[in-house]
This record gives structure tokens, sequence and C-alpha cells, in this order.
């Protein structure tokens, strides 16, 4: 049940706190005076769509919470698992928070936890069941008649299994359909993939290549030029038996020789001796790596074409798969992947058919057997409401249940049934859809008659009826409010009504006023206990000037009310 409401800044209500009691709670208030305000807050806990719209002028912000008792219900408990909410509480209470702020950041919180709109909407899908006069615009779609027919059967698992199914089924379906594509367009790619590997694996490229190649081509280029060089460059150095008188061997060897009869007068000069013979064995050596280096040096023009060739191949490689060794082999691996996938995309279409059939005979099997359980349902569902609409005044009218069975095409995520509810108000006139002939007040009780027919089954928590007495007045008045009495029996029942008789039965009465404060209106709503509800329910008999005649009226409706309870 719905415990506590609290609004601030919303629409034209500043602060309002507002405890609701189990069984009946009427609300009533002159027209204007901000009903509607408290209905679209409780829409706002549902799940409704918030606007800037609602904050109230000068605010930045609106805030509505809810405190609910669920009780130990397990579906619920089902439900906050599935989102990930915490399920421990020791009390069975939630308290649901909506923040709407102008700047469009808007905040949802369930016990302290943010959530999204869609959690909250899924969360409080049967917290609360809306009756309004709107919703007798919604009665004449088939859609909502067969969630009414489900809710009433207790087929809502059934249903959701069924939906589960189909949207496997669509979602195997589209798989296939990228999978399958035009046959011709797939082979295309797949010669095309096959193509590109090929060119990699012929090229075969190695890492570190492209870099010596291009060393090895700038050696051939100038390997006239380094030919001389190092020709010219050992002459100077000296060779074994050169007859060169001034190369680096001979010059060094002369150095040594005439300071050597130098070191008899100063030994000093034995380290110099020794750093020239150092210097011998460094020509020694360079001469050694510049002769061998010469004897590998050739010009080579079939070498170099050779090269210039592989190069022009690189460029070519890394223009089409990267632009370094490491790209290509990445390019290379991505395509191996995709041809692998390209090969076994026939047995991966052949498993997905195979899935296919199979979920498409369990999608089957599962609508039909919905579609058997609503029809016996809606035998019970047909009954139950003609009974009730013969209690509120209507001895003559006839109520049926139409079924279509869908084409198979046409089967899809509520199963495969079309239903109409059909409506007669006269007798000897033939049953059509319900929203074509019944009247406002006709509608009005056909809504009441489901709504009590379903409270019996349970699973409702809370019926919130927003003026559902429209059109009507009189004795059938009394009757709507004995039958909102008696659904809240067993279920928490606030209705937003203009009538007496039906306020007359509320175990808790709330008025909805408003005021000027300081050049403001602002919407306040409190409870009415004793004379002030006698007031209230005189005022709705008989308008502003309320009478002892119309006080004495108000004071027998509450003690008929009072009776009929006993």
């Amino acid at each position: 049940m719905l415990r506590l409401l609290r609004i601030k800044n919303f629409a034209i209500i500043d602060a309002l706190e507002l405890e609701f009691h189990a069984g009946l709670n009427a609300i009533t208030g002159e027209t204007g005076a901000g009903k509607s305000i408290v209905l679209d807050a409780i829409g706002l806990i549902l799940g409704n769509r918030a606007t800037a719209e609602l904050i109230r002028t000068g605010s930045e912000e609106a805030t509505v919470e809810a405190l609910f008792d669920v009780g130990r219900s397990e579906s619920f408990e089902k439900k906050l698992q599935a989102h990930g909410l915490d399920t421990h509480r020791a009390d069975h209470e939630i308290i649901v928070k909506r923040a709407i702020h102008r700047s469009g950041k808007n905040k949802i919180f369930l016990n302290g936890e943010l959530i999204t709109l869609s959690q909250l909407a899924d969360i409080c899908e049967n917290l609360v069941d809306l009756c309004s006069q709107h919703e007798h615009q919604s009665l004449s779609k088939p859609i909502f008649q067969l969630d009414l027919l489900d809710r009433y059967g207790g087929l809502i698992e059934k249903k959701r299994a069924v939906r589960e199914l189909y949207s496997a089924l669509r979602s195997c379906e589209s798989e296939l359909r990228i999978l399958g594509g035009d046959e011709r367009e797939r082979a295309r790619n797949e010669d095309f993939v096959r193509f590109q590997l090929n060119e990699l694996e012929e090229f075969d490229p190695k890492e570190g290549e492209e870099e010596a190649l291009t060393n090895e081509r700038r050696k051939l280029l100038n390997a006239t030029n380094l030919i001389e060089s190092v020709d010219h460059a050992l002459a100077l150095l000296g060779t074994p038996g050169s007859s060169e008188e001034h190369d680096a061997r001979t010059l060094l060897t002369r150095a040594a020789q005439k300071l050597s009869k130098s070191t008899q007068i100063d030994s000093s000069l034995s380290g110099v001796i020794e750093a020239i013979g150092r210097a011998q064995l460094e020509v020694e050596e360079a001469t050694s790596q510049l002769a061998s280096y010469a004897s590998n040096l050739e010009i080579d023009p079939q070498r170099l074409e050779t090269i210039e060739e592989r190069l022009s191949r690189w460029s070519e490689i890394k223009r089409k798969y990267g632009m370094t060794f490491e790209d290509i082999v990445q390019t290379r691996s991505r395509l191996e992947q995709e041809f692998s996938e390209l090969a076994h995309r026939q047995s991966k279409i052949a498993d997905l058919e195979l899935k296919r059939t199979s979920l498409k005979k369990s999608f089957q099997e599962a609508a039909l057997e919905l579609s058997k359980k609503r029809k016996n349902i809606a035998k019970t569902l047909k009954t139950s409401i003609q009974s009730e609409l013969r209690e509120l005044m209507m001895p003559g009218t006839s109520f049926d249940i139409e079924f279509t069975q869908l084409e198979s095409e046409q089967w899809g995520p509520e199963g495969v049934d079309r239903i109409q509810f059909l409506f007669s108000p006269n007798p000897g006139e033939g049953l059509k859809p319900v929203a074509k002939i019944a009247s406002g007040g006709e509608m009005s009780r056909v809504m009441l008659a489901i709504r009590r027919t379903m409270a019996d089954r349970g699973g409702i928590g809370v019926y919130l009826f927003d003026e559902i007495d429209s059109g009507i007045g009189g004795q059938t008045a009394t009757i709507v409010g004995r039958k909102l009495q008696s659904v809240a029996q067993f279920n928490q029942v606030i209705c937003i009504t203009h009538l007496p008789q039906v306020a007359a039965f509320a175990g808790a009465h709330y008025s909805v006023s408003k005021k000027v404060v300081s050049g403001r209106t602002s919407s306040q709503v409190a409870l009415l206990e004793g004379q002030k509800r006698v007031d209230e329910l005189a005022r709705m008999l008989g308008g502003l000037n309320v009478t002892e005649k119309s006080r004495a009226h108000a004071k027998d409706l509450i003690k008929q009310a009072h009776a009929s309870s006993q």
C-alpha cells in the first residue's frame, strides 16, 4: 500500500505531506483546486515522463517522494534482484524519490540508490493500478484489453516468456539476414580477402628487411666512389711489401727506428715508442678491414635491379596494408580471421537455422498455450463483468470478449491473439466494440466492473480511481461507492471523486483546496474528520451554500455507508 506521499515545489503545491490509510481513501475538492496534481505526482512515482513545466514557478527543482509497504512479495523481491537492488528490508518498505530540475538533470532514487526511468517503470508496474477518465480511450485498444485479460488470469509471466522467445527468434533471424545477404556480394568479398592474403603470403615481409635493402641499395649506387676511396685509403696506409716511401706503415716504422737509438740517451722515450707500436697495430687492423671491405665491393647492376624491385613492392604493400612492419602483421592477422569467419559462415548459418527452427517451435507452442489459457480465462472474466454490471444498475447490458487468431506472419510478442471487448447497453441490440457504443457514464461503470473483478484476483496493492464515477449519480453513485468499498476490503483504494455518495464510503477523506498567500496560489490537502467531513459532503451536495438540510443529508450518507460496511 501507499503509506506516504511528500510533494515539494510541484505545480502549485509548495510543500505537502499526505499520509494515506488502508481501505478506501477519498480525495475531494472544487474543480481546479489541484486534485489532478496529486494524481500527476503519483504518476511520476510510477514512471511517467517529467518536464520542467511541472516545477513550481520561482523554484529550480521539484521533488516527489512516496513510501510503499510492499509486504512479503516474492515477485517484487525478484524484480529488485533483477535490477541489482538491495532486497534486505526488514520493514518491507521502499521509498521512491524523483527530483526534477529545470536544467534537465533529473534523478530517481529507490531506497537511496540511483536508478533509471525504465527501471522505475518496471519495478512499480504492479504497485499501483491507475484507472482514470483518460483510460476510457485506452479501453478501446486491443492491446490494453489483452493486458487486462492477462493480468486477470495471472498470465503475465507466461506472456513474458512468450515475449522473450519472440525476441530471441527475431534476434536469430536478424543475425541470419546479416550472415546471409547477397550471395554474389559474399563471394566477391571472400575472393577479395583471399587475394589480399595471397598477396601478403607471396610477398612474405621480414622485420628489418626494408631498412637493410635501403642501405644495400645506397652502397650499390655509390660502389664506384666507394672503391676509389678504399683504394686510396689503402695506398695511404700502406700494405705489406709496399714500396711507397710516405705511407703510414713506412713512416711509423721509420719513426720507431729513429727513436730507438735515442732511448739510450733518454729512457723516457720508451713510452713514445710503445705508442707508435700500438699505432702500427691499429694501422694493420684498419688495413685488414679495408682490404676485406674492398674484396666485397663490386658494381652489380643485376643485384641493384633486384633490390629496386623489392623496395618498390615494399612501398606498394605499405600503401595497401600499413606503413610499418607491425601494421602489416596486424592487417594480415585481421584478414586471416576474416577469411576464417567467411570460410565458416556456412557452418554458422546452418547452426543458426537449426536454432531458428527450435525457437520458432518453442515460441509457437508457448503462444498457442497462452492463447488457450486466455480463452478459458475470458469465459470467467466475461461472466464476472456481466454480474458486476448488473449490480451497477445496468441489468440489460451484455458483455463479451471476442477472440481473433492472427495470421501466422502477424504473430508477435503478445502472442497469436487479438481480442475485442464487446458491449450492448440495451436488450435486443447487437454487441459492438465497447468504445463505439458506451456513453461516458456507461464506460465508467464498465471500467469499475473490470477493476472490481480484477481486484478479487489480487496482485495489485493500490487501486487509484480518478473520477471514474464521471457521468453517473443518484442511486448508481451509491452503488459505485459500495463497490469501491468492497474493493478496499482487501486492497488500498484512492479515489478522486466529485460525488458525495461515493466519498461517504471512505475510511479516510481528504479535501484539496487553494489558498493565496503573499500573492501566490498554493494547493493544500487536509484530512477531514468529524464536522469538517460533514461540511465537505454538504458542500458537494448543495454547492457553496451549506445548509443544515445539506448537513443532515451528509450525515445520513455517512451513516448509510457505515451501515453497509458492517
